[in-house]
């Protein structure tokens, strides 16, 4: 009975995480100064997400179709410079794993 109430929980709970994704289009990026910028469009929209050359979480994924997947905090300060939501990458072939993930940025809308 706790094996099946188990597995009733991780599916709910996959299912969750997986329905906050949302399907992007990373198109190039840009190097200014000590950050990537990658220049993505979701639903229509062109979106830029950031994140710090040296942190080790910060990916430059290569142009293509990824999943983002925001986190559950409010938006944070970004280097005194923006205000943003936090988000993660993961590959669309893959299901939006935590453990798979690409890297982490922050989301700036235009």
């Amino acid at each position: 009975m706790r094996t099946i109430v188990l597995f009733i929980i991780i599916g709910v709970g996959a299912k969750s995480f997986a329905s906050d994704g949302v399907l992007i289009k990373v198109t190039n990026y840009t190097v200014e100064q000590d950050e990537f910028v990658i220049h993505a469009v979701a639903g229509g929209r062109q979106i830029d997400l950031l994140c710090d050359r040296n942190s080790p979480f910060c990916k430059v994924p290569e142009p293509g179709e990824y999943w983002m997947v925001n986190w559950t905090v409010p938006c944070v300060e970004y280097r005194g410079n923006y205000v943003c939501s936090e988000v993660d990458l993961y590959r669309k072939v893959d299901k939006p794993e935590r453990d798979r993930k690409l890297g982490e940025y922050c989301l700036v809308k235009k």
